[in-house]
C-alpha cells in the first residue's frame, strides 16, 4: 500500500470490517496506544479511515477502502514470490469450513501482500479431525512482508521461487524482530490468561464442592 507504514496498513485493514475505538483496535493489533492514535489521525488526514460521532469515538475505514479498492494485485515491485500450503482442522466439520472462509477472505483483501491462485481442497476426515489444504500464490515488495505472511497465515509450507540476491536494511531486519517479538509476545500473554482463567475455574470449583 504505497505511502502507508506498517501500522497504517493493519489499522486500515481492521477497520474494514467495521467500527472499532482506539483501545479495541489497540487490544486486536497489540499496539501502543499513543502511536495507535497518531497513526489514525494520519489515516483521517489521507482520506483513508474516519471518525464517527459518540463517545466512546469509533473509527472505521472509509467506503472505498471498504469495497476493496487498495487491495494490491502482484506488479514488478513484488520482487519475493512464493507459494504457500496452509493446513486446517478442526473437530467439527462447520467449524472448519467457516475458519477456511475466514482465512481465504483476509488474504484476498490483505494489504500488505498480494494473493492469488487461491484454490481449496475438498474437506476430509481423517480419525476425529476434519482437515483440508488452502494453496495459494504470495507476492511482497519486502522480505519483511513475506515474514508478516507467515507469522499471520501459519503456512505448513512455503517455497520461494528463484530470485535476484537480495540485500536486507538494518531497518528492515529490526522490523522483521519486532514482528516476531510481538507474536510471541501476544502468543505468551495468551497462555498467560489461559491459565490464569484454568487455575481462577480451579479455585472457584472447590469452593463449591467444598459448601
Amino acid at each position: 500500500m504505497p505511502g502507508f507504514s506498517r501500522n497504517q496498513a493493519l489499522i486500515a485493514k481492521a477497520l474494514v470490517d467495521g467500527e472499532k475505538t482506539a483501545k479495541e483496535l489497540r487490544d486486536e493489533l497489540g499496539m501502543p496506544l499513543h502511536e495507535l492514535e497518531g497513526d489514525l489521525a494520519k489515516l483521517i488526514k489521507l482520506r483513508t479511515v474516519e471518525k464517527l460521532g459518540g463517545y466512546p469515538t469509533k473509527y472505521r475505514a472509509v467506503e472505498a477502502v471498504r469495497r476493496g479498492v487498495m487491495g494490491e494485485k502482484p506488479t514488478e515491485a513484488h520482487i519475493f514470490r512464493a507459494h504457500v500450503i496452509i493446513e486446517g482442522q478442526a473437530k467439527k466439520k462447520k467449524d472448519l469450513e467457516d475458519a477456511t472462509k475466514h482465512m481465504v477472505g483476509e488474504m484476498a483483501k490483505d494489504q500488505i501482500v498480494a494473493v492469488s491462485n487461491t484454490l481449496q481442497d475438498e474437506i476430509i476426515k481423517e480419525d476425529a479431525f476434519y482437515t483440508n489444504l488452502i494453496e495459494a500464490d504470495v507476492a511482497a515488495k519486502r522480505l519483511e512482508d513475506i515474514v508478516y505472511f507467515v507469522l499471520t497465515y501459519g503456512p505448513s509450507s512455503i517455497e520461494l521461487e528463484p530470485m535476484e540476491e537480495y540485500t536486507i536494511s538494518p531497518n528492515e531486519a529490526q522490523g522483521i524482530l519486532m514482528d516476531i517479538a510481538s507474536v510471541l509476545q501476544a502468543y505468551a500473554a495468551n497462555l498467560v490468561q489461559k491459565d490464569l482463567a484454568i487455575k481462577e475455574y480451579r479455585k472457584q470449583s472447590k469452593e463449591i464442592f467444598i459448601k
